[in-house]
């Protein structure tokens, strides 16, 4: 009788478990649709754009999306930050989690005001450094913008933390569908460039506002996370006086190495294309760029993966738990790279001429090559998660190395865009292995 209990028991635990693991698979595969789906819609984006404001028009709003996006670095890692410090509070319910997180959204709609303020007083030189002169108002929504993503990062960050997974990944894609809406309705009332990026501003509010909701829902009572059986976290963290004035200052510089890391990442990603379109003939460097986006598709996966590994990770700590979630999220990453590379070795040509036009097909012989190699850096940046989510961050200088090695082998075969990528997927697989191996090698001390 005893017996029979115990493999009961024993039964119901593992069907748990099991249960558990099914539902962080299918939130961390929801975040990578919902992070495709933005994509996507960025992509539609940049279509309908170009089409209604022409080559000029467009010029000018590419170059303020571009100012944005560089700025916009500094949001999504200050996200990963607040990622990581919601869950590990929220998994210890530490009494000062709501505290904390409220006074973060303070500070960011604090700046969001002053960044307003002073584009609009600095909308000259603004104008001029981003070459938009035709649209100074624009240039002056730049800093109001990047206050808005800071903003949008901590709420987004904090919803990631408390495990509120559909909420985040609803953010992304409604963000991505508002912009599109709101920057044509602007353009089409006749307010031109300025209207197109401004469409940008309105939805990343807008969709901060709506995200308030949920996150102040979820702070208003007592905090519950689903923990993973077996994790072995105190109920409660003694609170002392530096973790009770965690403020806004003690987030950002708890934030650079995200910063540095999100960096090393962008440049491994893409400073190939910036290389061969100063080194390649100008038809040969145009395919190429399309290969590029053509290959990242799965980059978007891993990014929506992530939202889902920094906060599980940081509430598992540097063990054995934390490297099974990574290993879970690189299969994820594999499985769905495998198909997207079957799919450009057999079908490349008519994938890129029905995407981009007839006259980029030239090169789909790189872009098989090129898609496994962003297959490997989408794992380089899942195991950059990882190591973020845990605080270790020694990993940096393998990135680092890493991108001298590539600025300087595809700086020798730039002239080539099949060279590229085949230097390309040679310097990535060996990032990602040294990154995975650097996983293991960590969470074996921790074990």
């Amino acid at each position: 009788m005893l017996g029979s209990r115990a493999v009961t028991f024993a039964r119901q635990q593992l069907a748990a478990l099991r249960s558990k693991e099914s539902t962080g698979t299918k939130s961390a595969v929801g975040l990578s649709v919902a992070a495709l789906g933005g994509n996507v819609l960025g992509l539609a984006f940049t279509v309908v754009l170009a089409r209604a404001l022409g080559p000029v028009g467009y010029g000018s709003l590419a170059a303020l999306v571009s100012a944005f996006l560089i700025v916009s670095i500094a949001g999504s890692a200050l996200q990963i930050t607040v990622a990581r410090e919601v869950s590990v509070e929220a998994s210890r319910h530490d009494p000062t989690l709501r505290s904390h997180v409220l006074r973060w959204t303070s500070a960011t709609l604090s700046i969001t005001a002053l960044c307003v303020v002073l584009g609009i007083i600095f909308r000259g030189p603004l104008a001029t450094l981003t070459g938009v002169d035709d649209a100074p108002w624009g240039a002056a929504a730049i800093p109001a913008t990047g206050g808005a993503w800071l903003f949008l990062s901590v709420l987004r960050g904090a919803l990631q933390g408390l495990q509120r997974f559909q909420a985040v990944a609803l953010s992304i894609v409604g963000e991505a569908a508002l912009r599109l809406v709101a920057a044509a309705t602007l353009v089409g009332l006749g307010f031109g460039v300025t209207g197109g990026f401004l469409g940008s501003a309105l939805s990343i509010l807008l969709t901060a506002g709506i995200l308030l909701v949920p996150l102040l829902r979820a702070l208003s009572g007592p905090v519950e996370v689903d923990l993973e059986p077996g994790l072995d976290l105190d109920p409660i963290v003694p609170v002392d006086v530096e973790k009770s004035n965690f403020g806004f200052l003690s987030l950002v510089r708890s934030t650079w190495p995200a910063l540095v890391a999100l960096t090393l990442i962008a440049m491994l990603q893409n400073s190939d294309v910036i290389m061969v379109k100063r080194a390649a003939d100008e038809t040969l460097a145009g395919a190429y760029a399309a290969d590029a986006v053509a290959a990242k598709v799965i980059v978007w996966v891993a990014i929506g993966l992530g939202f889902y590994v920094v906060p599980e990770a940081a509430r598992r700590g540097a063990g054995p738990a934390a490297r099974r979630l990574l290993r879970r999220a690189i299969t994820l990453i594999a499985a769905a790279g495998g198909a997207m590379v079957a799919i450009y070795f057999v079908a490349g040509k008519q994938v890129l001429e029905l995407a981009f036009g007839t006259e980029y097909g030239i090169e789909s012989a790189a872009l098989p090559l090129l898609g496994l190699a962003m297959v490997f850096l989408a794992i380089t940046y899942l195991a950059c998660q990882f190591f973020l989510a845990i605080r270790r961050f020694s990993f940096l200088a393998i990135l680092a190395v890493a991108v001298a090695v590539q600025i300087a082998l595809v700086q020798s075969v730039a002239e080539s865009p099949y060279d590229t990528a085949v230097a390309m997927l040679s310097i990535q697989f060996l990032v990602a292995a040294a990154m995975v191996l650097a996983s293991g090698a960590v969470t074996k001390r921790e074990a």
